[in-house]
This record gives structure tokens, sequence and C-alpha cells, in this order.
């Protein structure tokens, strides 16, 4: 498969997640987001159009669902913390 913005911001937030630079990840999940938002809005594209062999609405849910599960949302509560994060837990129990 050929490479291309998203998919790269993707593989990035997925590579420095590995290597546990929080910052870097959250970063290029979020630049994946807003290429795929800017996207969206100069074509004027749907949930169900294709980009990047997926659909627009698939590029959301993995990218926002990453900065979900991996505790990366930034949040206003400076405290708040998730109560779990199932990535974390199964890659600490690995080492």
């Amino acid at each position: 498969m050929i490479k291309t913005p998203i998919s790269n911001c993707y593989a990035d937030a997925k590579d420095f997640l590995k290597i546990k630079d929080l910052d870097k990840a959250r970063d290029k999940a979020d630049e994946g987001l807003v290429y795929l938002a800017s996207q969206v809005y100069t074509k004027k594209l749907k949930d169900e159009d294709i980009i990047e062999g997926s659909t627009v609405k698939l590029w959301y849910e993995r990218l926002w669902i990453f900065l979900e599960n991996n505790g990366l949302m930034l949040d206003s509560d400076e405290d708040h913390k998730p109560e779990q994060n199932y990535f974390w837990d199964k890659l600490l129990a690995e080492q």
C-alpha cells in the first residue's frame, strides 16, 4: 500500500506511541485529523466517500479512537487521567 498523508500520520502516531513519545504521537494523530478535515471541507466529502483507500468515517474513527484508547486526548481539566489505558497495561505486562 502506498503511504499517503493520512496513513503516514497514523503510522507515525503508532510508531511514536511504541517509543512512548506521547506528545509526538498525539501531534501526529491530530495532524491526520486536521488533514482529513481539510480534505473533507475543500472537496465536500461525505462520511462514505473514499480517501486513501478507506472511508472518511473510518479515518475519523481510527484517529479519534487511537487518541482516546491511548489516553492522548487533551482535556481542559489538567488533572484528568484516563481510568484505564488498555494499550499501556498490555505493553507494560509484556515487558
